[in-house]
């Protein structure tokens, strides 16, 4: 510093100055631990303390002016980050579990990391944060159990790799959230307040008849009261005497004339109402003993005793792949049906059930068209399904339905 511009007579330098004197001074007082007002009324930057030796005025103006991220920003960046690769993964496995799993992972662990003061701070938050808790950790455990018996059945995600990859991201989130849980057990409400609560909202909700938990609680009485139930004696015999019946056979009468109804057009809604009650789909295809003929035959039978019209359908496929192994020719043909809506006109429906893993509802609709790619659509797709289905080839020539 000239020694023009220092105060001399008043005997001390100015508070700006940047002489290597009182540079040393203030890393010294940092140092020391005597100059808090100086890390106390600076601006927020990182407390990291200046390394040893730094003697000139770039190594103090790089220790001051060091920026720090701000906690709600790394919060909102993390949770940006593993939305966008969950939202990737779930594009490429065709379920948005890997989305889920990532978004709550990323708010969990931003809360623990950067933003548990406020749930400390404030009793409602941390309430409030406490029961997302409860309900995450046994939303997932229910997964959890979903995925396992489809993962073991072969029926989770087309690829048992795949699948077997997304279970065990489960259970791995599932640990961390207990973990989690663990560390907050001193916050309300407690995992038992809330399991009871839930079963209590359960028998209100079930026996006041909302459903669907009424239909549970009915299936679920029915399910006890069978196994509970023991076969009473049918016949019991008495010595010299006649055989008496407790339960004796009834005679069954002449069987009634059973009128066909009169077959109808379904709409579009009555249509997936009938498909979606149909259990044909979930017959297994055993070829060549039950393949998409006797599909098709089995949707008709139950389309008119429900008294809907339906019909049979056949197409010519070219570049047909198969798939299992079967022996099936590239060019071969396909049986499928037909209903003649009242609001959407004729569609066609496929409830030919694949023959190894698959989703439990495999009611589909094709666009059938001269040239064009038979591609099934799943009508209620399953979690972690495709809706779309491969294609079975072109189709060449389209038959006349069988009403």
């Amino acid at each position: 510093m000239p020694i023009q511009d220092r105060d001399y007579i008043r005997g001390s330098h100015p508070p700006s100055c940047s002489c290597v004197e009182c540079t040393n001074k203030r890393l010294r007082r940092l140092r020391e631990g005597t100059h808090r007002s100086f890390i106390s009324n600076r601006p927020r930057f990182e407390r990291s303390s200046p390394r040893k030796g730094a003697n000139n005025m770039a190594d103090l103006k790089a220790y001051v002016r060091r920026p720090q991220i701000p906690n709600w920003l790394k919060a909102l960046l993390l949770i940006f980050a593993l939305s966008i690769v969950g939202l990737i993964a779930s594009s490429f496995v065709g379920s948005l579990i890997p989305f889920w799993l990532l978004f709550g992972f990323s708010i969990f662990y931003s809360i623990e990391k950067w933003l548990s003061y406020y749930t400390r701070k404030y009793k409602v938050v941390g309430r409030i944060y406490r029961l997302t808790l409860n309900f995450s950790v046994l939303s997932l455990l229910g997964l959890l159990i979903w995925s396992s018996v489809l993962l073991f059945s072969h029926q989770f995600m087309q690829s048992p790799l795949i699948g077997s990859l997304l279970f065990i991201a489960e259970l791995g989130v599932f640990i961390w959230l207990c973990r989690v849980v663990s560390k907050n057990s001193w916050r309300q409400p407690s995992m038992r307040l809330t399991v009871f609560s839930l079963i209590c909202l359960f028998l209100i909700f079930s026996f006041a008849g909302v459903q669907p938990m009424a239909s549970y609680k009915d299936e679920a009485l029915s399910f006890v009261g069978s196994i509970f139930s023991t076969p009473s004696e049918s016949v019991v015999e008495q010595p010299n005497s006649t055989v008496i019946t407790q339960n004796p056979t009834p005679i069954t009468p002449n069987p009634p004339v059973v009128v066909p109804l009169p077959l109808k057009d379904p709409s579009w809604s009555q249509l997936l109402d009938f498909l979606l009650a149909d259990d044909t789909d979930s017959h297994p295809y055993v070829y060549p003993t039950f393949v998409c003929e006797n599909f098709a035959e089995m949707l008709q039978s139950h389309a008119r005793s429900a008294g809907w019209r339906c019909a049979i359908v056949t197409v010519q496929l070219s570049g047909y792949p198969d798939w299992f192994g079967y022996g099936i020719p590239s060019n071969t043909g396909h049986a499928c049906n037909a209903f003649n809506t009242t609001d959407r006109g004729l569609v066609y429906i496929d409830d030919t059930r694949t023959p190894r893993a698959g989703p439990a509802n495999q009611d589909k609709i094709v666009d059938i068209q001269v040239g064009k790619e038979y591609i099934p659509m799943a009508l209620f797709p399953s979690p972690g399904w495709h809706s779309a289905c491969l294609s079975m080839g072109v189709v060449i020539s389209i038959g006349e339905p069988q009403w």
